[in-house]
């Protein structure tokens, strides 16, 4: 057995769905469906407002067509839920196969399956983040085997389904590195593959000469939300007070912006979380090494901690941006059987989630488990694990591969 219940459970979780969504988005994807029913795709997409690129819209005018009228539309919403429900089966199909590699159990994939933190954002909220963090998964499996082509053919998938995906790019570069110096021209291909997926996703705006829309989206997305947090209790929420959806992040501290401070945060703490990867992979090359289970639990702690970061620190955050850190942080547990920091994580982005969401109506909102300081105490705690075990794993081939450049430089 490695995947066959996967279906049953789909069909059990589908009848299961919860009436409950986070109705701004939920109006925003009926909306944007009612105009692309009316209007047609682009014009649809040009005067509905929309701030999301091409790949969802896709589904959302297929949605249209099938319910075949606004008032249809409006009342089937919520089911709108399953699309991305098949990511999140989908995604823990890649686990069983991971695991079914390493011999392990797959059954251990019930501990992601199962966890409220990895379906929340999809049939509880009603979000989209499973879809581009499955593609974003999915590129960096076929960069660890070596299949550059099909690597950035989802790497694109995954930044046209949202652009936040940009954070992948550096761990799917690094991990093809041991690829592209075995075959250098398997990069050429890959960029004339992702090319052509890039032009058939934009076709019908090429077609009418409106890719500028496109661009819109995807410029205009940085800077949408002007303010210092949007309900992410990240490390902003740790140093200041009050509702942080009412700051601006144009003020200045120490002349310089909350917003650049931010940056300047998460490209610090990328670098850091970045160089055992990259240390471990060059030492891949040199040595002409095969993967081991340790490099691959580097990779997915490296893939964890880039979201987290991005969403730790940067101002802007939603609630819901730490998303694919669960499924990079659930993978490294299960292949290490080190569960704690994800057993943190989780707990912080599920907290994260229901403080905003209120989805279970508890009566301790006001409590310490919900105060917003102590959830980005988890999100911190989670990442200062994250980086420990980072460089816990690297090898003493890694170190004795860093004298190595060290006394070349020396002697050169």
């Amino acid at each position: 057995m490695k995947w066959y219940y996967l279906p049953f459970i789909f069909i059990f979780l589908s009848f299961s769905l919860p009436t409950i969504n986070f109705s701004s988005d939920m109006y925003c994807w009926t909306v944007w469906s009612n105009a692309f029913f009316e209007h047609g795709f682009v014009k649809g997409y040009e005067i509905s407002g929309c701030n999301y690129l091409p790949l969802y819209m896709y589904v959302l005018k297929i949605y249209g067509w099938y319910n075949g009228s606004v008032e249809e539309i409006g009342r089937n919403i919520n089911y709108l839920k399953l699309f991305t429900l098949v990511f999140d089966v989908l995604t823990i199909y890649l686990l069983i196969n991971l695991l079914v590699k390493f011999n392990i159990s797959p059954y251990k994939s019930f501990l992601v399956l199962f966890n409220i933190a990895f379906l929340y954002n999809s049939i509880i909220w009603g979000q989209v983040d499973s879809i581009f963090t499955f593609f974003g998964l999915a590129s960096i499996l076929f960069a660890l085997n070596k299949k550059v082509l099909w690597s950035i053919i989802f790497l694109v998938l995954a930044l046209n389904a949202k652009l936040q995906a940009i954070i992948f790019i550096p761990i799917v570069v690094i991990v093809l590195l041991p690829a592209v110096f075995e075959n250098p021209r398997s990069l050429i291909n890959g960029l004339i593959g992702g090319l052509i997926i890039q032009i058939v996703i934009l076709l019908p705006f090429l077609l009418e000469n409106k890719s500028d829309l496109v661009l819109k989206v995807a410029f205009g997305s940085v800077g949408y939300y002007p303010v210092v947090s949007m309900n992410a209790f990240n490390f902003w929420y740790l140093i200041m007070d009050g509702n942080l959806r009412e700051v601006s992040d144009e003020i200045l501290f120490y002349g310089i912006k909350y917003k650049t401070w931010g940056l300047i945060l998460f490209f610090l703490f990328s670098f850091i979380s970045l160089l055992p990867l990259l240390l471990s992979t060059l030492n891949i090359i040199i040595e002409k090494k095969e993967k081991s289970m340790e490099y691959y639990k580097i990779v997915f702690l490296a893939a964890a901690a880039i979201p987290l970061v991005f969403f730790y620190f940067n101002t802007e955050m939603h609630e819901r941006y730490s998303h694919a850190m669960i499924i990079f942080i659930g993978f490294y547990a299960l292949i290490s059987s080190n569960y704690l920091t994800y057993f943190l994580l989780s707990a912080g982005y599920f907290l994260n989630m229901e403080k905003v969401l209120t989805f279970l109506s508890l009566k301790n909102y006001n409590t310490i488990i919900f105060d917003v300081s102590f959830i980005s105490l988890l999100f911190l705690v989670g990442l200062i694990s994250i980086q420990f075990q980072l460089y816990s794993n690297i090898t003493g081939n890694e170190l004795s591969f860093l004298k190595k450049i060290k006394l070349k430089l020396r002697y050169s």
